[in-house]
Formats: C-alpha cells, sequence, structure tokens
C-alpha cells in the first residue's frame, strides 16, 4: 500500500542568492501554512524541483500572480525606479500588462531578480501616479539594451486604480 501514493518532492528556493532546497510534499504543506524558510533576510518561495522542465533562471517564464493579468491601456503611464527610496533614473519604457499584485514591463536596463524597486503607474492622459513598492520576480532581454520584468507589488492595487491602466 506504501507505493500507491509517491512522495512527490519540490523544493524552495532563495530569489537573492539562488539556493534551493527540496522538500517532501509533507514539509512543503507545512510550509505553506506556517510560512517558508527564510534566507538572506527574505522568506524563500516554492519552486519546481532542480533539474526539472521549470527550472531555470529565477521566476523565468513562470506565471506566479494570484490575480488575472489584464493587458495595460495604450500610453498609460510608467515609472520604474532601483530601491525603495524612488530616487534615481526612470527605467520604466512601456507597461505591457497588469495585475492587482504585480505588472510586466519593458525596461532600458536589466535589473536583478529580488532587487527592490519602486513602481508607479497611472492613466494614460496624466492624472495621480499611483505608487508601490515591489520586487522583481524576473528580467530578460528583450531587444539592443532594452528588458522586459515582472514586478510583484508589496501591496495590491484596488479595483478603482487597476481599471485606470489595465483595460
Amino acid at each position: 500500500m506504501a507505493g500507491l501514493f509517491p512522495v512527490t518532492t519540490t523544493a524552495v528556493r532563495c530569489l537573492l542568492c539562488g539556493r534551493t532546497a527540496d522538500c517532501s510534499s509533507s514539509q512543503f504543506l507545512r510550509y505553506s501554512r506556517n510560512g517558508f524558510p527564510w534566507c538572506c533576510g527574505e522568506a524563500m518561495t516554492a519552486w519546481p524541483p532542480p533539474g526539472s522542465p521549470g527550472d531555470s533562471s529565477p521566476g523565468a517564464g513562470v506565471d506566479k500572480r494570484l490575480f488575472p493579468k489584464r493587458p495595460a491601456r495604450h500610453g498609460a503611464q510608467l515609472e520604474l525606479r532601483r530601491g525603495s527610496s524612488g530616487f534615481g533614473p526612470n527605467l520604466g519604457v512601456e507597461l505591457v500588462d497588469v495585475s492587482g499584485d504585480g505588472l510586466c514591463a519593458h525596461i532600458k536596463e536589466s535589473v536583478p531578480p529580488g532587487d527592490e524597486v519602486e513602481v508607479a503607474v497611472g492613466r494614460p492622459l496624466g492624472g495621480r501616479l499611483h505608487r508601490r513598492h515591489a520586487r522583481v520576480r524576473w528580467c530578460r532581454p528583450v531587444w539592443g539594451t532594452r528588458s522586459l520584468v515582472e514586478v510583484h507589488f508589496s501591496r495590491r492595487l484596488a479595483l478603482v486604480e487597476l481599471n485606470e491602466v489595465a483595460q
């Protein structure tokens, strides 16, 4: 009877240093209820086991958003700055899609996964910008020096704010 239900293993990974720790399904269930282990001052995240088809650079091609993605309105305002202070050059070029807990955008230069950024989004023809602190999930080059980045907000966008920037 013990062989009827194989124990599946998964892993948890630190998005800052890339350290991966295997865990059994029962450990993973316990982590999901009580919180994931910490590494480099941040909670580790669920990850496919090393060597699986989904194992690649942190978050590359993996859809982790809890809310549905919505395409951005044409011309929606975007500011993306490194660090939580909001100072520094605006790296944002164009908003691709947005959801309540994150967004995907074209930026001027690469930002390492795990870095903290400040994002501001707003309606196409001006108006108030909605600022959020966010953490980079993944970033990959697309053309020339430009990159495509996905970030996860520390605080969700309200439905009204989301409707201003999404179709």
